[in-house]
């Protein structure tokens, strides 16, 4: 696990600093500048895969409040076409007789830890966040996500409400409007999103908290778990009386698929998510496959006619 830094802060109103803000603009740019951080983060992270064996698969993000806004963010706004036109050039700020520009954000993926690596996450833990728009969530392979909010919450609302819109004083009248967890919920409900890779806990309360810090804590682990484990177990394995088996396993730069049969077949090797990444075909029995370019992490190797499948970790 690792915890991050990110920018904060936004321009206030004329008379009162944050949480106070100058106008919409300013929130909706503090979430892209913390989305693009975010997104930094973890291609850092996956950039030092060789020296630490950090995954370059099963990355999860988790946030509470404006981390979990933060997070969402950064594992679903990930479409150019849907950069906030906020987060381009706009108009300065003005504070009695300073002026203070506003420049282009730039793109979404930001310009920090520019190492060839993605920023893509297997799954967002979302802790009384909420989104700019529930449309970033675009199908139900999207990263899997686990939310947890009170129904009442006054800080993050979780419908569609402006943050702070339950403290008043003039806080959220600023604000642009955000799609909270109950709003995200009916998103991921319309997409279909499987009850394997989606969790909800909605709590009947009106707190900005955790209701249950060590109950949730243990749900929201376990569904870390399954989601990680759970694909592999979920498919057809191959028996052990077949002697299928890889070796080495772990490996590095090849391992051999051993078949208990001479007769031709082929195999896939995906991803955790079922995505193909190499095909090949196995003769006589035996075939070398070639891990060269392939990240560390979690792998699964299908062999095609039996319905079997092998877990595969490339070192």
């Amino acid at each position: 696990a690792a915890t991050i830094s990110y920018r904060l802060g936004f321009y206030g109103s004329w008379l009162f600093g944050p949480p106070y803000a100058n106008d919409p603009h300013e929130l909706r740019r503090a979430i892209y500048r913390a989305m693009q951080d975010a997104k930094g983060a973890v291609r850092f992270l996956k950039g030092r895969h060789e020296q630490d064996s950090t995954s370059t698969t099963a990355v999860f993000l988790l946030g509470g409040s404006a981390g979990a806004i933060t997070a969402l963010h950064a594992a679903y706004l990930d479409n150019p076409s849907e950069k906030p036109a906020d987060c381009g050039a706009i108009g300065d700020v003005q504070h009695f007789l300073s002026f203070y520009p506003r420049p282009d954000l730039g793109s979404m993926d930001g310009d920090l830890n520019l190492n060839g690596q993605d920023a893509s996450v297997m799954g967002v833990v979302n802790i009384y966040g909420a989104l700019m728009d529930t449309a970033y969530i675009e199908s139900a392979e999207d990263a899997a996500l686990f939310s947890y909010h009170q129904s009442g919450d006054p800080v993050v609302g979780c419908g569609l409400q402006q943050p702070y819109w339950g403290i008043g004083l003039g806080i959220p009248d600023n604000n642009p409007w955000l799609f909270g967890s109950c709003l995200i919920e009916a998103r991921t409900q319309h997409l279909g999103y499987g009850t394997d890779r989606y969790r909800f806990i909605l709590h009947p309360g009106n707190e900005h908290a955790i209701h249950d810090l060590e109950g949730v804590t243990a749900e929201l682990v376990q569904w870390m778990r399954d989601v990680m484990c759970g694909i592999p177990t979920a498919v057809p394995q191959v028996e052990p009386g077949t002697l299928a088996r890889l070796a080495p396993n772990p490996a590095a730069a090849t391992t051999t698929l051993s078949l208990p049969s001479p007769a031709p077949a082929s195999y896939t090797i995906t991803d955790l998510q079922g995505r193909p990444l190499r095909q090949g075909t196995v003769a006589g029995g035996h075939a070398v496959l070639d891990l060269h370019g392939l990240p560390p992490g979690w792998y699964l190797v299908r062999i095609h006619g039996t319905g079997g499948v092998l877990r595969l970790v490339k070192e």
